[in-house]
């Protein structure tokens, strides 16, 4: 079965340079290694589906600029439907500035630009396809009204949705008990309770099923995920790998996972496979580059590599 996946989140453009220290106001400071690459966790999130073999639709939105042809280009050329895609004229593509000092610090300033138009009336003209899809996937780098209409207008349609509530914004909670599978780590999980001091990640988790009533996948880095549903309190244990950047890991992780459950696989099962992916992501540099592909992923089941 392929699987028909929906994903409504962001893009971004992510530029990167380096440098030894961090200028003081007024003051410039040379800088080096330039790097502008894909990114935005709704997009990232919808090529590593499509990698893994889902039939994705993407809404999202870019400004009408090169970025933006950029983007649309890149989306296209990794064959997701990207009908949902508007061009602003009025609003910027999005972009990420990173800085890192010689330390590995950093310091982001993050313009969403065009993502913030993405409004109730998108996921409107999103309707039918919500309802013909086996999942619906969103993340928070959307206004929280259109990730709380979306919720609504999936619930309607009988759409399972899975949410990754990163980056962490407050919003109507009381929609959750619509979301069939909440995604968080430990410091949005902690978050999402009121800031909830010392917890354990059980407890965490078990917190989070009592007080919303959905399925509470706690992502755990190389430890793996921890599962809370009616039917089991489990860890899904990780893979030893050797890792070089972990950046991508969790949209490979939601990808991977958003595929298995379209296709009616156990929770623990899905949890399983998208540890694998996540732990291929590790490896490679880039966020984008590290997405792996369905034979990548195979190849570790299999026990081929």
């Amino acid at each position: 079965m392929i699987p028909k996946i929906c994903v409504i989140g962001s893009y971004a453009v992510g530029m990167t340079m380096y440098t030894e220290r961090f200028p003081v106001p007024g003051e410039t400071v040379p800088g080096t290694g330039f790097q502008q690459f894909h990114g935005g966790k709704g997009s990232n999130q919808a090529i590593g589906a499509r990698r893994l073999g889902a039939d994705v639709t993407f809404c999202s939105a870019v400004g009408n600029d090169r970025l933006g042809e950029q983007a649309l280009a890149k989306l296209q050329a990794e064959r997701l439907d990207t009908t949902h895609v508007n061009v602003h004229d009025d609003l910027p593509t999005g972009v990420g500035l990173v800085i890192v000092d010689e330390s590995g610090e950093n310091e982001i300033v993050i313009d969403f630009g065009a993502n913030r138009a993405i409004r109730e009336a998108d996921v409107e003209a999103l309707r039918p396809t919500i309802a013909s899809s086996d999942l619906l996937l969103m993340q928070l780098e959307l206004p929280t009204a259109t990730v709380e209409y979306a919720i609504r207008v999936a619930h309607e349609g009988t759409t399972p949705v899975i949410l990754n509530p990163a980056p962490f914004q407050r919003f109507d909670y009381t929609l959750l008990r619509y979301v069939d599978v909440l995604t968080p780590n430990r410091t949005e999980a902690a978050m999402l309770l009121g800031g909830a001091g010392e917890m354990t990640i059980e407890q965490l988790a078990a917190a989070l099923h009592e007080a919303y009533g959905c399925n509470v996948v706690m992502t755990c880095g190389a430890a793996g995920a921890y599962l809370r549903t009616d039917r089991m309190a489990t860890l899904v244990p990780g893979r030893t790998v050797k890792s070089v950047d972990t950046t991508g890991a969790g949209d490979a992780f939601n990808a991977a996972l958003s595929c298995k459950y379209a296709q009616g696989v156990p929770l623990d099962e899905a949890a399983r496979y998208a540890n694998i992916a996540a732990g291929i992501s590790t490896t490679i540099e880039g966020v984008v580059p590290s997405l792996p592909r369905t034979h990548q992923v195979d190849a570790v089941e299999t026990g081929v590599v």
